[in-house]
């Protein structure tokens, strides 16, 4: 926690108010931050009782002053210049209301060991991976934005632990987002961070927020299903449109199976009713023919894992019909690096 403090207060931006919420602890946290805050004056220190993100986040937007809020957790580390970064990209371009980076995957230690999850880069590809793909479009504590638009697009909502995802969400549906493609922070991965601990909950939260923005999209109907166990098959049932539904389904496909998480045998079966009829032909829902192939082998594992071998054999054969496509793919990217650079090949 130390560590992700003085990472903000060593920022190159020289202004500016570091409100920190403490939820709760019991880890000697408290007297770490107090001993901060006497130290430097930019710390506002606050201690909540309640539990999850949003009432925090919702009281800090309507009392802040500023005109930029930046996001940080307690695992991580901002880079120096993250924040001057940032507030310079934003004020360059006044249409844009947020702004992440990508980051840097630590362990407990400190030492680097990845180069963190993709995030897309460019506006239009962060409005497709989100708004098409259901994807979160930021390493949440890398992100700047606008003061008065987030208060403009509506409070942070009791959908604990997704309330970040839920507001993105929203917020692509109606404003520009993007990320830089330079390395701002240093996402701390171990064994006590937040999200590996809430496991299927987030899972549960996260895909019912999903099928609210699907819902919101097509029929104008807003709903929160934040605490209800999510289950795919659920949303066959017509409250979503057809296509809406196979959106969903699709996006849930890709990030249960290529993550390599099990599916229940509902959701399978719901799954592959709302992918049967897609072909390697059908450009306007595979833009990516290797990454359905991928998808689909991926779904025979699942088969497989689940004990249903006729059915990994159909998933194997529909994989194949995907297998001619990926390669063709493939072999045209291959030939638009060669050409986009003259100088390939020659030594």
């Amino acid at each position: 926690m130390e560590e992700a403090v003085e990472s903000i207060l060593a920022q190159t931006l020289p202004v500016f108010r570091f409100l920190i919420f403490d939820e709760r602890s019991s880890d000697g946290t408290r007297d770490a931050l107090t001993r901060l805050a006497k130290r430097d004056a930019r710390i506002d220190l606050r201690f909540v009782d309640h539990v999850g993100k949003s009432p925090s986040l919702n009281a800090g937007l309507q009392e802040i002053a500023t005109d930029y809020v930046a996001f940080m957790d307690a695992d991580d580390v901002s880079l120096p210049e993250r924040l001057a970064r940032q507030v310079a990209v934003l004020d360059a371009q006044p249409d844009l209301f947020a702004v992440g980076s990508r980051a840097h995957v630590i362990d407990a230690s400190g030492d680097v060991v990845g180069e963190g999850w993709y995030v897309p880069v460019g506006r239009s590809a962060v409005r497709t991976a989100t708004l098409e793909r259901l994807w979160m479009p930021f390493i949440n504590p890398t992100v700047t934005f606008r003061t008065a638009v987030a208060r403009d697009l509506g409070p942070f909502r009791p959908v604990f632990p997704a309330e970040d995802y839920d507001f993105w969400l929203r917020a692509a549906e109606r404003v520009a987002m993007d990320n830089l493609e330079d390395v701002l922070l240093l996402y701390r991965k171990h064994g006590d961070n937040a999200s590996r601990k809430r496991g299927r909950r987030l899972h549960d939260v996260q895909w019912n927020v999903a099928a609210g923005a699907v819902q919101r999209r097509t029929t104008g109907l807003d709903v929160v299903r934040g605490d209800e166990p999510f289950h795919l098959a659920a949303w066959r049932d017509g409250r979503i449109p057809r296509e809406a539904y196979r959106l969903l389904a699709l996006a849930y496909a890709e990030g249960a199976l290529l993550r390599r998480n099990r599916l229940d045998e509902a959701s399978r079966d719901a799954l592959r009713d709302a992918i049967r009829t897609i072909g390697p032909r059908d450009e306007a829902l595979t833009p990516d023919s290797a990454h359905w192939f991928r998808m689909w082998l991926a779904m025979t594992r699942a088969s497989l894992l689940g004990g249903h071998g006729r059915r990994a054999f159909r998933d194997f054969l529909v994989a194949m019909r995907w297998f001619p496509c990926a390669v063709q793919e493939l072999l045209r990217r291959a030939h638009s690096s060669t050409h986009a650079n003259p100088s390939h090949g020659n030594g």
